[in-house]
């Protein structure tokens, strides 16, 4: 309540000391009081955040009675209430996570007591029937998968285990993925498991692991090295899966008998060379004195005599060399038919009757049959060829016995 003389000057304020408040008059509430009687005016405080309200009444004796409440806005309302207004949702934020965490864990708790091994397990309420069901269904596919796969390593597993060949098969970093018994052998490593580790703890011979280098970098490698006393070739290839190299495969083959074949071939050829040389060179020698009338009328027939020994001679080494060449083609097998043993001995024994005369030479001869499936031809060249032989090579009055088996 505050009461303001006609000049506007305070003469008395219920909350304040008029002495210190300024002076009044040019307040609308006070002008409108001046001059209708009464007045009226609100008022907002923008640092208090309140709405004052005045009533001004003009008095008998011309002062001013002022009347003013104050109500706080809806911002210092909203303001005052805003600690409460946290406090009230932290409180219902963590009643809302008890709850879910409550929930939560009822749902996933049948879900994790799934047992899909457990033939009786019933889902414990019908929401989680079919995803369990699903699930039961994704798990027995698998499982399936999971044993094809493992059939599948199985079998892989035991054909390397039992191929003589070597090999190791490599990923992209040089560790070992499978190694089989055949390569440790070759290369003289001791039987271990060497899946994951490099492998140069399998082999540390250079020319194996300077390849790898390169199959790891797309070129592949192949070649021959010596292990002990063998020789083996090599084979080191990269692996790629979708253009991108995944590792390399390496494979050893011992390769010492086709060495050994080779350079008996090698020999074979020379030595027949030489054979075929020999009776050439004569029957060019004797043909030429003839055609050149060196040799005298009666020599010819002598030089004839030797050109066709000559020839006869070649033509039995051509027909070894066919023999031979047939014999690796595997054509002698369309000869076969049962032949009497005892028949071919009997007949190579009259064919080297003259040359055991010569030397006096005694034969003991078998006198039971045997059969066998053969190329009698040849059955009776070889027989003759060792009986001739044994001949041949025999002491004056020595003897010979052919057994029978």
């Amino acid at each position: 309540m505050t009461l303001i003389d006609s000049q506007g000057d305070v003469l008395f304020d219920s909350h304040l000391d008029e002495n210190v408040l300024e002076n009044h008059l040019m307040r609308p509430e006070v002008q409108e009081a001046i001059k209708a009687g009464s007045g009226e005016e609100v008022r907002e405080s923008s640092t208090q955040l309140e709405r004052i309200y005045y009533y001004a009444l003009r008095l008998s004796d011309g002062s001013i009675l002022r009347l003013a409440i104050t109500t706080r806005s809806f911002r210092a309302i909203f303001f005052s209430a805003l600690p409460y207004i946290f406090l009230f949702m932290a409180l219902i934020i963590g009643i809302c996570v008890f709850i879910a965490l409550r929930l939560t864990k009822k749902i996933t708790s049948p879900i994790n007591d799934i047992n899909l091994n457990n033939e009786e397990f019933i889902p414990p309420y019908p929401e989680l029937a079919p995803f369990y069901y699903k699930i039961e269904e994704q798990n027995t596919r698998i499982n399936e998968q999971l044993r094809t796969l493992k059939e599948q390593s199985s079998k892989i597993k035991l054909i390397l285990s039992n191929t003589t060949e070597g090999i190791a098969i490599i990923d992209g970093k040089g560790k070992v993925l499978s190694v089989n018994n055949s390569l440790l052998d070759i290369v003289g490593a001791p039987h271990e498991s060497y899946e994951g580790r490099s492998f140069i703890e399998v082999s540390r011979k250079t020319i194996f692991n300077e390849s790898l280098k390169l199959a790891l970098q797309g070129k592949g490698t192949h070649g021959e090295t010596t292990m002990g006393e063998k020789v083996y070739s090599f084979t080191l290839n990269p692996v790629y899966h979708g253009g991108v190299i995944e590792g390399a495969i390496l494979l050893l083959v011992n390769v010492t008998e086709k060495h050994k074949a080779e350079k008996i071939r090698r020999e074979f050829s020379a030595n027949v060379s030489h054979e075929l040389k020999t009776p050439l060179t004569s029957i060019s020698g004797y043909a030429e004195m003839i055609s050149t009338g060196m040799a005298a009328y009666e020599d010819s027939k002598s030089f004839a005599e030797k050109i066709q020994n000559e020839a006869s001679r070649l033509l039995t080494i051509i027909t070894d060399i066919m023999k031979l060449s047939r014999l690796e083609e595997g054509k002698l097998q369309e000869g076969m038919k049962k032949v009497d043993l005892l028949k071919v001995i009997n007949s190579s024994a009259e064919r080297l009757s003259g040359a055991m005369a010569e030397k006096s030479i005694t034969l003991d001869l078998p006198d039971r049959e045997v059969y066998l499936l053969g190329n009698e031809g040849m059955l009776e060249e070889l027989v003759f060829n060792l009986m001739e032989n044994a001949v041949k090579y025999n002491i004056p009055q020595g003897k010979v016995s052919v057994e029978l088996e």
